[in-house]
């Protein structure tokens, strides 16, 4: 499943994202020159558990615009999440779980505006309290390294510090691995 990551930079106005370059299945991996993050226009997004899924996101989620007046909470949970539902269930990808609609074991990070939400597997979107968000097999230890580094760091970039995240967690987690990726998504 791998890593991958978000923080808010409030200050500067960006939200930066991040992830591994290994895709696994647990028991093996392989580093791919294929990004799990990528922008597509209001949004930017970050994947994990299914490359399959990322290349449906990025290659047939056409987000429009927002319209005049549309609130952030508006777009995301009463077009976005019908827009992502419709495409997964076009190009077949959605699993049914006890009647419920599960993308399997992925997962989402995306950011749009000044916000970050996480879709999960049964395409629920939440948006944490934490100006932070993990998702994958290294969730726990990204977070964990995360929180770390801005209590111990005030002056630590928020990109370094995702960076470091992805880092440290390669070095516990046998299915993160190879060179941390970043995106910059401006506000």
């Amino acid at each position: 499943m791998t890593a991958i990551s978000g923080i808010i930079d409030k200050k500067n106005k960006k939200t930066y994202l991040a992830s591994d370059e290994m895709g696994s299945d647990g028991f093996t991996g392989h580093n791919y020159k294929t990004p799990k993050l990528f922008k597509n226009s209001p949004l930017t997004m970050a994947f994990c558990g299914s490359y399959r899924l990322g290349q449906i996101l990025k290659h047939n989620l056409d987000p429009r615009n927002f319209k005049e007046g549309e609130t952030i909470d508006e777009y995301v949970f009463d077009y976005l999440d019908t827009e992502i539902r419709k495409i997964l269930k076009e190009r077949k990808y959605l699993e049914d779980k006890d009647g419920v609609a599960s993308m399997g074991w992925a997962g989402v990070i995306f950011a749009i505006k000044d916000r970050l939400f996480a879709l999960q597997d049964d395409l629920a979107i939440l948006e944490s309290q934490n100006i932070y968000i993990t998702d994958g097999s290294g969730c726990y230890h990204q977070e964990a390294s995360i929180h770390t580094q801005l209590e111990m760091d005030k002056s630590k970039s928020y990109k370094k510090i995702l960076e470091d995240a992805i880092k440290y967690t390669s070095e516990i987690v046998l299915s993160v691995g190879g060179k941390p990726q970043i995106i910059e998504h401006k506000h």
